[in-house]
């Protein structure tokens, strides 16, 4: 075992996190079922605070977050680097993610969860 993995506070369900409080978080929301953050106009429940501020800012305050992250291939902007990073791979071609029952890759989690669905008959 490396430097890296002693880190990680494990989840009996084996999920890892980076800090003991988002374990906590994790075991409240998934194992626990416990909502502590309700929305008060809706009362859709959250894993956390931020989750339920987001929410309101979008739903009900209709705000929209800053599509600050930039494409360098064609300009465009996202709101987060997540959604970059997936977009940047129609300029790339790059995929990265593979089938663990066949030779199959994707470049979009979407992609590889409808592949492995339909083919393999399994949810992941």
């Amino acid at each position: 075992m490396d430097n890296w993995d002693s880190k990680w506070f494990v989840c009996e369900c084996g999920t890892k996190f980076l800090t003991k409080s988002s374990l906590k978080e994790h075991i409240d929301w998934v194992h626990l079922k416990k909502a502590k953050h309700e929305c008060n106009k809706c009362d859709k429940v959250f894993k956390n605070g931020s989750a339920l501020k987001k929410h309101k800012n979008y739903v009900h305050e209709k705000k929209r977050p800053p599509r600050n992250k930039i494409c360098d291939y064609c300009g465009r902007g996202f709101t987060t680097l997540t959604i970059l990073r997936s977009h940047v791979r129609t300029h790339t071609g790059e995929r990265p993610l593979r089938c663990s029952q066949c030779s199959a890759a994707f470049a979009h989690p979407a992609a590889l969860y409808t592949h492995t669905k339909l083919l393999h008959n399994k949810e992941k």
